[in-house]
């Protein structure tokens, strides 16, 4: 039996096709050619609560394993756009940031860590207090801020800030708050190699080596400023919580605090490996550690095989890294608290620790 279909209907069903293909285009993800980066070290508000994952459900946020994250997910209307969209944290301040006036403008007081954005007023809403901080180890006052880039951008400035010591942390950021310490163009984009905390993403890094006001101790927010040098005018905006020791060159302790090391998402299954690497942070991205370690019903439980990688990490690999909990100048494992544990690493290195397997 012949159907046929009247000019009519043919009609409709192409203006039904045409509907269908604009709502397929409003909803396609953001691809790496339209995204940017984040601050990979220390680590920004954002990229931290991305990584660990838990806000798709359930709607009220409760899934959210940390409460600086769950929290800001709540103060946003239970909102996960600040965490999908880490690495585009970003206004477009008119002349490129030059003008403060202007800059004001695009990223107002009380808006800094969200980029002046209202759709991630979370990140401004939770105050420092409540934000875990990434240890800094100044040596002879200086720091390596990373930003892990999905899409590098040359040429461009960078700037970063520091927390005044008369800030008060309950309250959110305003630029008076803040003191300059780095302004320079973008250094050349490093190759990622896969390296970073999303390897395979992260496309590559900008390494600036920032110099803390001296004697700086304790609590602080960093706040970095990437600013794109094209007709455009991006700029981007992070805010990374700190806290800062005593220079380790004057205490002799060399080593970094690079990441947590066990993170509430990484939750490998029998029959898939965690896999723990160490990478050299020059272009080359060399590889100086490599170790897996298999799942099975013997270890699955995380406090058993993190304990299993940590020993081997400290006792093969300890010029490069360690893993484990700081008293004084010495770093030990500590397996009644496995949540406690950090990566440290030996200066101009850095690490990645994931699953490989088929799920």
């Amino acid at each position: 039996m012949t159907t046929f279909i009247n000019a009519s209907s043919r009609r409709r069903a192409s203006r039904l096709v045409l509907l269908a293909i604009s709502l397929a285009v409003q909803i396609v993800p953001m691809n790496k050619a339209n995204a940017h980066g984040a601050v990979g070290f220390p680590i920004a508000r954002q990229y931290q609560c991305h990584l660990e994952s838990g806000y798709w459900d359930p709607p009220d946020g409760s899934g959210i394993p940390y409460d600086d994250c769950r929290a800001a997910f709540r103060a946003g209307n239970n909102s996960a756009y600040p965490f999908t969209q880490w690495n585009e944290v970003s206004a477009n301040p008119v002349g490129q940031g030059n003008d403060l006036t202007q800059l004001k403008a695009a990223v107002p007081d009380g808006t800094l860590c969200a980029g002046g954005d209202p759709a991630k007023a979370g990140l401004d809403k939770v105050p420092a207090t409540l934000w875990r901080k990434t240890q800094l180890a100044p040596n002879n006052g200086h720091v390596e801020l990373i930003w892990e880039n999905t899409t590098s951008h040359n040429p461009a400035r960078m700037r970063v800030f520091i927390s005044n010591p008369s800030y008060n942390p309950t309250q959110p950021l305003r630029w008076s708050d803040l003191t300059q310490i780095y302004d320079a163009p973008a250094p050349a984009p490093i190759p990622a190699n896969g390296a970073g905390h999303l390897p395979g993403t992260i496309s590559s890094f900008y390494k600036l080596d920032v110099t803390l006001p001296p004697g700086r101790t304790g609590d602080a927010v960093l706040y970095s400023y990437w600013q794109r040098i094209d007709p455009g005018n991006e700029g981007f905006f992070n805010c990374s919580d700190v806290t800062i020791a005593a220079d380790s060159h004057a205490s002799g302790f060399q080593w970094i605090a690079a990441r947590n090391f066990v993170e509430p998402s990484l939750t490998p299954r029998e029959g898939e490996q965690v896999r723990f690497r160490v990478m050299s942070n020059d272009a080359r991205g060399t590889e100086v550690v490599d170790i897996r370690v298999p799942i099975s019903s013997a270890n699955a439980n995380h406090s058993v095989w993190a304990k299993q990688l940590a020993d081997q990490v400290n006792s093969r690999y300890g010029q490069f890294a360690r893993i484990g909990v700081r008293s004084g100048n010495t770093i030990a494992f500590d397996s009644t608290n496995i949540g406690a544990n950090k990566v440290w690493l030996s200066p101009n290195y850095a690490s990645a620790i994931g699953i490989v397997g088929a799920r």
